[in-house]
């Protein structure tokens, strides 16, 4: 009987507010933990194909490497970007990106993610390279699923506190 009180009523409203949002938080952590998993593996498979639909073929952004053979990739040939792709991933000995932090916010249908992985590869001929890169995502949520809209990723020392190191900056007098 006490579900036809007003003290009932208001347990009850409580209770599905809390399982609602509940659900939008699992929802929303299973999406981007589900988008970035998959984002990981395209990568480390050299998916070139994930990569060029879902990523930076794709979407606006920077952070893109710039060396040797890396021309800018050019969103008008789709073609020419997934060359690129495949010849990044060809001169590699190995090539792997691992998660060490992922973080996201989100508000309805937009989610922004931030974190950092490292990134483990050799190049043919070429002495390995390790790096910690820290990553930016701004993503909208459609009926499809997560769709990205912007991104960002930066390789820069720091020390081990997470501060900038000053000498990297520092102009001669």
């Amino acid at each position: 009987m006490w579900k036809n009180t007003p003290a009932g009523a208001f347990v009850l409203v409580v209770a599905l507010s809390a399982t609602f949002c509940w659900s939008g938080t699992v929802r929303a952590q299973n999406d981007v933990e589900a988008w970035y998993d998959r984002w990981f593996a395209a990568y480390n498979t050299a998916d070139v194909e994930w990569i060029a639909e879902h990523d930076i073929l794709s979407v606006a952004g920077f952070g893109w490497r710039a060396a040797a053979w890396r021309d800018p990739l050019s969103a008008d040939d789709d073609a020419y970007g997934l060359q690129n792709l495949r010849a990044f991933f060809d001169q590699m000995e190995y090539y792997r990106i691992e998660p060490e932090a992922l973080d996201f916010r989100d508000d309805g249908d937009v989610v922004v993610a931030w974190g950092i992985f490292v990134e483990d590869f050799r190049i043919q001929g070429q002495p390995a390279e390790r790096a910690r890169v820290r990553f930016t995502h701004v993503f909208r949520r459609t009926p499809e699923g997560l769709r990205q809209l912007l991104y960002h990723r930066d390789i820069q020392p720091f020390s081990d506190q997470g501060r900038y190191l000053q000498e990297t900056t520092r102009t001669p007098n």
